[in-house]
């Protein structure tokens, strides 16, 4: 073999080489693409199905504290009724020994 046709089956095969490596990357490009779509698809139809359950949730739990939520209602509301039935405030003292 003469050195030109040695130079020539070199520069075929390195465009064949190229050729490869380009349809490579393109199909590892395609792939890399499509990874990272469904991975942002995953991750919003997660985000999506908590911000669904967080009101049953919330509920849920407000629910487990209803009867110190009833009792600290009650309670207002009878400070309220008490503060509305008096007629003038206590004086307030220095020492902290109002009402004794």
């Amino acid at each position: 073999m003469t050195d030109d046709a040695t130079s020539a089956a070199n520069v075929d095969r390195l465009a064949t080489l190229t050729t490869k490596l380009e349809r490579e990357s393109r199909a590892t490009r395609y792939l890399l693409v499509v990874c990272t779509a469904a991975n942002i698809a995953v991750v919003t139809f997660g985000v999506k199905v908590a911000y669904d359950w967080l009101p049953p949730i919330m509920l849920a739990h407000f629910m487990e504290h209803m009867q110190e939520i009833s009792m600290t209602w009650h309670a207002y509301e009878a400070g309220n009724a008490r503060a509305a039935g008096a007629k003038a405030p206590a004086p307030a003292t220095t020492d902290g020994a109002a009402g004794k």
